[in-house]
């Protein structure tokens, strides 16, 4: 392998500190966002935030869309008129 340097101890361990400290600055902006957006909400208020905020990645969008929707749209139970049909027919209804 011709033309490739071998790194040194020393420079891998600056390469790493470097990735690490980046890597600790997103996660102390992440926990700062957390804490923004549950600040005296509730679940829900924060899965509409977050399926709201077109900056985060789609999947995690569809996710918190998903867990707010029962709260939003309540799934529509069918109703029989009781009086037209026996009890028989109204268990096997629900």
């Amino acid at each position: 392998m011709s033309g490739m340097v071998e790194e040194t101890a020393e420079q891998k361990l600056k390469r790493y500190e470097y990735v690490l400290d980046a890597q600790a600055d997103e996660i102390d902006k992440l926990r700062a966002e957390v804490a923004r957006l549950t600040e005296g909400a509730d679940a829900h208020t924060v899965l509409q935030s977050l399926y709201r905020n077109r900056d985060l990645p789609e999947s995690l969008r569809a996710k918190a869309a998903i867990g707010a929707l029962p709260t939003e749209r309540p799934r529509l139970l069918s109703t029989v008129p009781l009086s037209e049909v026996d009890r028989k027919e109204r268990w096997r209804t629900w």
